[in-house]
C-alpha cells in the first residue's frame, strides 16, 4: 500500500502554526533534523515482511530510480524485513532520502555516484 509523501510545511504559514497550538502541539518535545537536498525515496516493507518495494515521493518505482536506488537501499532490506516480522507490522514506509554523486574533485578509491542534485556536496558516491 503506496502512502503519497506529504510537502513539508514552511514555518511561515500561520494557519498551520495556529492549527499546531490549538491542537497542543505547541507543547511537545520535538526534533528538528537538517533537510537535506536530494530526492524522495521511500522504502515500504509489507506482508508482515516478505515483500519489500521502492517509492518515490509521488509513484511506486524500483531499484533504477536514479540509476542507483536500488544499491543505496538494499542493505536496509533484511533488517527492516526483520524487524516487521518480529513486530509483527503487516505494513510499514520509512522515508528517506536518496542525495550524493556529486563533489568537486575526486577521492582516492571513492567511485562516483549518479549526481542526484547539483547544490551542495554531500558525497562523491550516492546515499539514503
Amino acid at each position: 500500500m503506496f502512502k503519497k509523501y506529504s510537502e513539508i510545511e514552511n514555518h511561515y504559514n500561520g494557519k498551520f502554526i495556529m492549527e499546531l497550538r490549538e491542537s497542543g502541539a505547541d507543547v511537545w518535545i520535538w526534533v528538528a533534523t537538517e533537510k537535506i537536498h536530494g530526492s524522495n525515496l521511500s522504502i515500504i516493507c509489507s506482508e508482515f515482511g516478505e515483500k519489500i518495494q521502492l517509492a518515490s515521493r509521488e509513484q511506486l518505482t524500483d531499484e533504477f530510480f536514479y540509476g542507483c536506488a536500488g544499491k543505496c537501499t538494499k542493505k536496509h532490506f533484511d533488517k527492516i524485513k526483520k524487524y516487521c516480522k518480529d513486530n509483527n507490522i503487516e505494513h510499514l514506509q520509512m522515508y528517506g532520502e536518496l542525495f550524493g554523486g556529486f563533489w568537486k574533485g575526486s577521492i582516492d578509491g571513492v567511485e562516483r555516484g549518479r549526481k542526484i542534485q547539483d547544490v551542495v556536496f554531500y558525497s562523491p558516491d550516492n546515499h539514503w
